[in-house]
């Protein structure tokens, strides 16, 4: 198979795949406009149910405005050789090789969130301010994302270099290092995610004794799921929206609920 074809495939792929998705969105969007189900009828605000269709047809028609965008920009590339280009660049250099990877993996990254950063400002401050959700200042969402980007660039950094390296000292072995390396970092996360992770975001406190806190623990007992850990998150400081969450495995394991949810 010629380096063509096989571009030809993916390419094939890739237009067939963004072509279905779109298909899919939008039997869902038209599905949405039905009206409440006659066995709900009675249980499920009518008046809720109406607006919580109309928060899904937004996001449906931005999510498909913002894909559409991706797809266009990522055919260009691919066929007007952009990545090629920025390979090039980050040629000259003169970077080791695992360094090269790093930093057209990274130049990549940059792009791609700097195409992003309008759509996902327009989603918060539009879109969910419009259905009354968001709570986000500004400065959270600017503080929010440097942050995202100090984590990126430490944990997906050290990721990164670690299976480029893998890959270029010891190729015969490079998929399954890489899957055990992968793997193990995957764990790792699971278990300590809440521990590292959560705080640099939000504030977590254990959840104080009373009746909710022992109806949980009951029904952990009944089920048989060993848990000591429940706390409760300060998520009312970016959205209004009720949201709860496990995390962890064995001594870790710990169940999160939002303040939000709390409240109501």
């Amino acid at each position: 198979m010629t380096p063509h074809t096989l571009f030809l495939i993916i390419l094939t792929i890739y237009i067939a795949d963004f072509v279905f998705g779109r298909y899919l969105s939008w039997l869902n969007i038209r599905s949405s406009k039905n009206p409440i189900p006659a066995e709900l009828s009675g249980i499920y605000d009518s008046e809720r149910y109406h607006k919580q269709q109309q928060y899904f047809r937004a996001n449906s028609r931005f999510g498909m405005t913002v894909s559409s965008f991706s797809f266009v920009v990522i055919m260009a590339m691919l066929l007007f050789g952009g990545f090629a280009s920025i390979n090039d660049i980050v040629q000259s250099w003169s970077l080791s090789a695992v360094w090269t990877s790093i930093a057209f993996l990274g130049i990549l990254y940059i792009a791609n969130d700097l195409i992003e950063l309008p759509f996902d400002i327009y989603d918060m401050f539009v879109i969910e301010q419009r259905f009354g959700f968001n709570k986000t200042t500004a400065g959270t969402f600017v503080l929010d994302r440097l942050k995202g980007y100090l984590l990126t660039a430490i944990i997906g950094g050290v990721l990164l270099y670690v299976v480029i390296y893998i890959y270029n000292a010891i190729p015969q072995y490079f998929w399954i290092l890489a899957w055990a390396v992968v793997s193990v970092f995957g764990l790792f996360m699971s278990v300590f995610y809440s521990d590292i992770i959560v705080p640099i975001f939000n504030k977590q406190k254990p959840l104080a004794d009373g009746e909710l806190r022992r109806s949980i623990e009951q029904f952990a007992d009944r089920v048989g799921f060993s848990l000591k850990n429940i706390y409760t998150i300060d998520g009312s400081k970016r959205s209004t929206k009720a949201n709860a969450y496990f995390s962890g495995m064995f001594g870790k394991k710990r169940i999160v609920l939002y303040d939000t949810l709390i409240e109501k």
